[in-house]
């Protein structure tokens, strides 16, 4: 029973990772598209925004719930009718997603302290930076 779990919180984090790459991929071209759009005018530049913003939404919940539902036919095949025993393998799909949206997270947050901390060092200033904050 457990391997199934596994197995669904494996599936929900390989979906979570393509869903952030699909979308972080359509962001960068929707980024794109926008600055050029904005040449024309800001009206056309919120469209391509909108536009792109919608079509990165509706991709990544789309990916989302397309693996969930072929996840669930799956496990029926060997659940059968345990719609319980079911439900409990297939929460792990969504632990697995979530967990890899936390990491994305905090990685993006060590990303981030790292380039506030790196002008510190180049400067000559990270001994008073750490001075400061150990007072």
């Amino acid at each position: 029973m457990t391997a199934f779990s596994t197995i669904a919180f494996l599936i929900g984090s390989i979906t979570s990772l393509i869903s952030g790459f699909l979308g972080m991929k359509t962001a960068t071209y929707a980024n794109a598209r926008t600055a050029l759009e904005a040449r024309k005018g800001i009206g056309k530049a919120f469209t391509a925004a909108f536009r792109s913003g919608v079509v990165m939404g509706f991709l990544r919940a789309a990916n989302g719930q397309l693996v969930l539902y072929i996840t669930i036919n799956l496990f029926k095949l060997y659940y059968g009718d345990d719609l319980e025993g079911l439900f409990e393998a297939t929460t792990g799909y969504g632990l697995g997603g979530s967990s890899m949206a936390l990491f994305g997270r905090v990685g993006g947050g060590m990303y981030t302290m790292s380039v506030r901390i790196l002008p510190g060092r180049l400067d000559g200033t990270f001994r008073k930076m750490i001075l400061e904050i150990q007072l």
